[in-house]
């Protein structure tokens, strides 16, 4: 053998898949939630510096006192420090959480992908009970309106969600 040689192998031309309309079908229709994000980040941020600002007054208010020179009574800023940083942290993640990323309406199901990457899929959005049970209006928080909604699947869970309004409507996002 003198060396190797490429060798075509012939193959069969593959089926042509479906149209461009079937895969638009199949793709879904993702919704981000730009007002429910917004608004709760911000509410998150007030909540915070209002408890920043009072532990900062009441720890001036500590370091000023008669007391302050001593040394065992630093211990008990220390911890009362690490409480409200506990307590920030602990709101902060509380007010962002129900608000999701986006959701992903496909033919078959809806999927809500969640703050922290969660997705939980439910029926598509005929066959869902949505319940608006508390509406924002635009405002300093966000400039869209924001629905709370109790959303009820048909095996009656129960999920609850800080939207942007319409986004969880059959007919798409209301502008």
């Amino acid at each position: 053998m003198s060396g190797s040689r490429a060798v075509r192998i012939p193959r069969d031309r593959a089926t042509p898949g479906p149209g461009p309309a079937a895969a638009a079908q199949r793709a879904p229709t993702i919704r981000p939630n730009r007002g429910g994000r917004e608004r709760s980040i911000r509410i998150a941020a007030v909540y915070a510096g209002a408890v920043l600002a009072l532990t900062a007054v009441l720890a001036a208010l500590d370091l000023t006192g008669a007391n302050a020179s001593r040394p065992g009574d630093q211990q008990g800023l220390e911890l009362f420090l690490g409480v409200a940083f506990l307590m920030v942290l602990g709101s902060v993640v509380y007010a962002v959480s129900p608000a999701p990323r986006r959701v992903e309406v496909r033919a078959e199901s809806v999927v809500v992908v969640g703050r922290w990457g969660r997705r939980r899929s439910f029926p598509p959005l005929g066959s869902l009970g949505i319940q608006v049970v508390r509406h924002f209006p635009p405002g300093p928080l966000t400039p869209y309106p924001v629905d709370v909604v109790r959303v009820t699947d048909a095996r009656d869970r129960i999920a609850t969600y800080e939207v942007e309004s319409g986004l969880l409507d059959p007919d798409g996002v209301r502008e």
